[in-house]
């Protein structure tokens, strides 16, 4: 008897962790599109792809992790036609929402799974062709997501397992998994980099006496010893780690770094003891 793929043993806790970050899906899905998604969970059932909408027949944004052999799959359909034109053919910014889009479907799935070793998200012309070329069949664990924005929905797919990640998104996976150094890492190493950190971008602090502060209200003016064209801090878990300048992306700020901002170095004095006589 064949071994049961290790994403189809774990189907309960990969339901599990979708449920508990859906919301975290929607917000990622909403901030990569910029669109404000509602999601709704259907009932877990068995994949049959000859029962699949018809809109899967057509072009859609395909998302995947791949944690080890195989890979697990959020077909979205553009069945409207209301997913932006730009997905197409993303530019930077666009290739950097929907990385960041792939990030975090892979972090809800890692509660249960582990760290995925790679994640990506990509336009497709057939979402059917890309999921039955990845190896996905009839018997596969499958998962409906309802979108929804504004005055309209879309039926998504979650499904697993798919034994066959690079034929998903053919250059995608093929270029991150041939030369990627993360792969060579412990899993318990490579669940350390799923850990989120604060970051913040800051233009100025200042310190001022409680009773000043006490005194702040409506239409109160705090002034800096700071010229607002200067660059901003990037901080990560409090610690200033790049200088950057305030971008927009799409209707959101955004901060593009210019430079590094190397440690502060720490030299201790090393004291000359005399030798005992």
């Amino acid at each position: 008897m064949p071994q049961l793929d290790p994403l189809l043993q774990n189907a309960p806790a990969v339901v599990a962790a979708v449920k508990d970050r859906l919301a975290d899906l929607a917000a990622a899905l909403g901030a990569a599109l910029d669109l404000p998604f509602h999601a709704e969970l259907g009932n877990p059932e068995t994949w049959a792809a000859a029962s699949l909408p018809t809109a899967f027949a057509g072009k859609g944004l395909l998302v995947a992790a791949r944690f080890g052999a195989s890979a697990i799959a959020l077909g979205i359909p553009d069945e409207s036609g209301r997913l932006p034109s730009w997905l197409h053919e993303p530019d930077e910014a666009g290739r950097t929402k929907l990385a960041a889009l792939a990030e975090q479907f892979g972090n809800a799935l890692t509660p249960a799974l582990g760290a995925p070793s790679g994640c990506h998200a990509a336009w497709v012309d057939r979402l059917s062709e890309a999921l039955a070329r990845s190896g996905i069949a009839d018997g596969a664990a499958s998962l409906p997501l309802r979108l929804s924005a504004k005055d309209w929905t879309m039926d998504a797919r979650l499904v697993w397992p798919a034994p066959n990640p690079r034929a998903l998104l053919h250059s995608h996976f093929d270029a991150s998994y041939a030369d990627d150094p993360l792969r060579s890492l412990p899993p318990y190493t490579r669940s350390l980099l799923q850990i989120e950190v604060p970051v913040s971008a800051v233009l100025a602090t200042k310190r001022q006496p409680v009773a000043q502060v006490l005194e702040l209200g409506p239409g109160s003016l705090i002034q800096f010893n700071k010229s607002c064209e200067e660059l901003l801090e990037l901080r990560v878990g409090g610690r200033k780690v790049a200088l950057g300048e305030a971008v927009k992306v799409g209707d959101k700020f955004g901060l593009r770094i210019v430079s590094m901002v190397l440690p502060d170095e720490q030299f201790k004095k090393i004291s000359h003891r005399k030798p005992a006589p």
